[in-house]
């Protein structure tokens, strides 16, 4: 139990004490049964006379917010009468908390709305579990969708290359019994022209490296000796082009495939800088002695990542909720 005292205020310290204590008896922090601290322990913790806590309990006993029983000590009564406050009113503080929150997180107000009417959706239909399914021309990239859908339980995700979309006669057989359809703004038309007839379902992703990725890149001088590992050449192709954008020659940037990662320590040997999708590390566990003497000795580890970018991310919000209000 936390109580604070102002020695300047004009309100009576004992009164303050008793204010607080059923303030939090009112929003459910102290309960029935619990025990208060002692009248001596309070006093000294608070810096204030002991005869001011017994005061301030004598008047919660009198309103029978507490009960006082010699020997054992004071405790919150089971049957005390302070109402408790209105349920809209404590609604509003905890909502108003929330929204603080998350408009520290920099989420905008469409953002968190279509958030919040997902999250309703869920709860009302528990029973409801929309399946969409991913094409990109490379794993990596895949992943991205996992990553920022993972917060939607109700939700199962498939990926497909789109070499195997493509290739693929009876592609719209494939892709036909999903509720949508995800895709980068890169393979949007190129998608379409396979499934004409699922056009309706496809949604188009403009996606971007992270704030942090594209921190991360420009910090690398031409003197830093780097690695790439990833699972495709497209993604490889993807973080090359972006490092030379930034002015970062990559002649000399030499990549490992995941699935050759016992060769790990020999191709770290000479390097000083590692560039890795978001999941290298869990995909690397196997060698996490090799990766922590890599880091050890100097070396950094800097993650390429991908992310839907914001006004796309509220489309595919929009279009889930529209969905589940359909399918509910």
């Amino acid at each position: 139990m936390e109580l604070k005292v102002e020695k300047e205020s004009s309100t009576p310290i004992y009164r303050q004490i008793t204010m607080q204590i059923t303030k939090m008896v009112q929003d459910g922090t102290l309960n029935p049964g619990d025990k208060l601290p002692p009248e001596r322990s309070l006093s000294d913790s608070l810096g204030i006379a002991r005869g001011t806590i017994k005061k301030a309990y004598m008047e919660l006993a009198q309103n029978k917010i507490i009960e006082m029983t010699q020997g054992r000590g004071s405790f919150i009564s089971s049957i005390h009468m302070v109402q408790p406050e209105n349920r809209k009113e404590q609604a509003v503080k905890i909502l108003d908390k929330a929204l603080t929150k998350l408009e520290s997180l920099k989420f905008g107000e469409k953002e968190i709305s279509n958030l919040i009417h997902i999250m309703m959706m869920e709860r009302r239909y528990r029973q409801l579990d929309l399946s969409i399914a991913t094409v990109d021309c490379n794993p990596e990239s895949l992943e991205l969708f996992h990553r920022q859908l993972s917060y939607l339980s109700k939700i199962t995700i498939k990926d497909y290359l789109l070499d195997d979309i493509m290739s693929n006669p009876n592609a719209n057989e494939v892709l036909q019994n999903y509720d949508l359809i995800l895709t980068t703004t890169t393979h949007f038309t190129e998608l379409v022209g396979q499934v004409p007839d699922l056009q309706d379902k496809i949604l188009q992703a403009a996606v971007a490296p992270s704030h942090q990725t594209i921190i991360d890149l420009a910090s690398i001088n031409e003197m830093t000796r780097g690695g790439i590992i990833c699972d495709s050449k497209i993604f490889d192709r993807i973080i090359r082009t972006r490092l030379r954008s930034l002015g970062i020659l990559t002649k000399d940037i030499k990549t490992l495939r995941f699935s050759k990662q016992q060769n790990l320590r020999e191709f770290l040997a000479d390097k000083d800088l590692l560039i890795i999708p978001p999941n290298g590390e869990m995909r690397l566990s196997d060698q996490a002695k090799v990766l922590e003497e890599f880091t050890t000795r100097g070396g950094s580890i800097r993650h390429f990542e991908y992310q839907i970018e914001r006004g796309s991310m509220i489309h595919i919000e929009e279009q889930i909720t529209k969905l589940m209000e359909k399918r509910g």
